[in-house]
């Protein structure tokens, strides 16, 4: 069916910053944009222990947090089905298979009380093509025309997925006209303004006084980032943070059986998965990689270590999509023999096999502020070790630096799958040669050209099916190896309202977030 259609710090640094008391309602006010002249002002302190680089939307990973603080907003939304909805946005129409006509809603405006019309939206699009390798690869955008509210956009070819695109907060709309401290107070259309900024430590939000949206339930809002999820534990349980995001499942236990809190949690796309440098010669050979895949054992990882906090993962993709693939095992026994097959032997009886007169070591790097990463890299080493495979396991603070200068050889990464709702957004940027996430320079031309019928193609069963094709082929690669799929939890104090995770990881405070009195 065609897609044209109309649509009306760590724990002792907490306690020496003295954190805002929780659910907090107080005579005081910080910011003027928060003063609704009442006797109390509504607040709360939201942890998690990931920050952006600052809060430009437009660049990294940003705007994904800026979205979270409630401050910016994007033209389409995603559900908590992960359907994509219209909202600045009130209609759209795809007019052929390079046109797509958007009409905005009336009456929107910035924080700074200028009007949202298509030219801003143009110009704060504009921006983001300049500033973000993503949105060229996922909106291919080649014109845009701006006439009052309705913005005409031509892709450079049929790109069935723009409408997922734009629900990537890469794509938050920004008044580019006021840059005036644009890392650090972005102009959006969000229920919140940025108010305060400690790099990668603090962030605080007031009530916007000029939202477009209705009534705003939270007069301000902290967000704090703790140095790991022990401090985030141990904030939380103190009272000092009112919403914790991202909490350990090995932690959850104590909050389920505490009737002072709640627990939001959401079967999200989020994938721990191995991305393999193939500039490394053992990487290059296929039962290389299929030997360390065959020494990953599932279940143990996804219900034992991470005690239930992810799904096995049977494919790449959560089993909750059609084109999730499957056909991992685990059979140590399996990786001995292929090993053994292709000419690898311990010669020196040290445990390390060679190849070539090379030992078989590799190096992991990953990151800590994600709690089962660690503990999954120090298990794939034991077993590893068990095939003669040394495997150095190094934490590291800026994954994305390192994997983009090449220094790894496998990198273990919690990554979204589906943050549009779409399988092309993840095989666009990871699995295509030139994508920019596909930092270990993964190839295959039969994927490449899946991948622009993919791109193309309008009919969603067809999507489908060109998705299963590439993820089979990829499987059968051993291009990229998932582990499991991570669950999206929030704990919070029980008199939080309205605060609901979204399996897309998008969103968090909206102006809906309220204090039960």
């Amino acid at each position: 069916m065609k897609f044209k259609k109309l649509i009306a710090v760590s724990s002792a640094l907490i306690m020496s910053l003295g954190l805002l008391t929780g659910c907090s309602s107080s005579n005081s006010n910080s910011s003027s944009e928060g003063n609704t002249g009442k006797d109390s002002a509504k607040s709360l302190v939201f942890a998690d222990t990931q920050a952006p680089n600052n809060l430009n939307p437009h660049q990294d990973w940003n705007g994904w947090y800026v979205s979270r603080y409630g401050i910016g907003e994007t033209l389409f939304k995603l559900d908590d089905k992960l359907n994509v909805e219209p909202f600045l946005i009130d209609t759209y129409e795809n007019t052929d298979d390079t046109t797509w006509v958007f009409k905005l809603k009336d009456g929107i405006t910035f924080s700074n009380g200028n009007k949202v019309d298509a030219e801003a939206v143009k110009a704060s699009l504009e921006n983001t093509i300049k500033e973000n390798d993503r949105a060229v690869e996922l909106y291919n955008i080649d014109s845009m025309e701006a006439d009052g509210l309705t913005l005409t956009v031509k892709t450079k070819d049929a790109n069935p997925g723009l409408p997922a695109s734009l629900c990537e907060p890469m794509g938050i709309i920004v008044d580019v006209n006021d840059k005036e401290n644009s890392d650090t107070n972005p102009i959006c259309t969000g229920p919140f303004v940025a108010t305060g900024y400690k790099e990668k430590t603090q962030f605080d939000v007031a009530k916007n006084k000029n939202y477009w949206g209705g009534d705003v339930k939270l007069d301000s809002a902290t967000f704090k980032v703790l140095a790991d999820t022990s401090a985030l534990d141990m904030a939380t349980k103190s009272g000092e943070v009112d919403v914790a995001v991202s909490m350990p499942n090995s932690s959850l236990d104590d909050y389920k059986n505490d009737d002072n809190y709640t627990i939001s949690s959401n079967p999200g796309s989020r994938a721990q998965m191995l991305f393999l440098n193939y500039s490394n010669k053992f990487i290059q050979d296929k039962n290389v990689r299929e030997a360390i895949s065959l020494c990953i054992d599932r279940d143990k990882y996804n219900e034992t270590l991470n005690k239930g906090g992810s799904t096995v993962a049977k494919g790449l993709y959560p089993t909750y999509v059609s084109y999730c693939g499957s056909g991992y095992e685990f059979n140590v026994d399996k990786a001995k023999k292929l090993l053994q097959d292709a000419g690898y032997k311990d010669t020196d009886n040290d445990g390390i096999l060679e190849k070539d007169g090379e030992k078989l070591s590799l190096k992991l790097i990953t990151y800590s502020t994600k709690a089962e990463l660690p503990t999954f890299s120090e298990a794939l080493k034991s077993q590893l070790a068990e095939i003669g495979v040394d495997l150095d396991v190094q934490i590291v603070d800026n994954m994305t630096d390192e994997c983009q200068n090449g220094n790894f050889d496998i990198s273990l990464w919690s990554f979204t799958m589906l943050p549009t709702g779409d399988p092309q957004y993840f095989i666009d940027i990871a699995f295509t040669s030139t994508g920019s996430s596909n930092y270990g320079k993964y190839s295959n031309k039969e994927v490449d050209s899946l991948t622009k019928e993919l791109d193309s193609e309008f009919d969603t069963k067809k999507r489908d099916e060109i998705a299963t094709d590439i993820v089979n082929k990829v499987m059968d690669d051993y291009g990229y190896i998932a582990i499991g799929h991570a669950n999206y939890t929030y704990v919070m104090n029980k008199k939080v309202q309205n605060c609901v995770a979204n399996p897309s990881e998008y969103y968090l405070l909206d102006a809906n977030v309220d204090i039960q009195e």
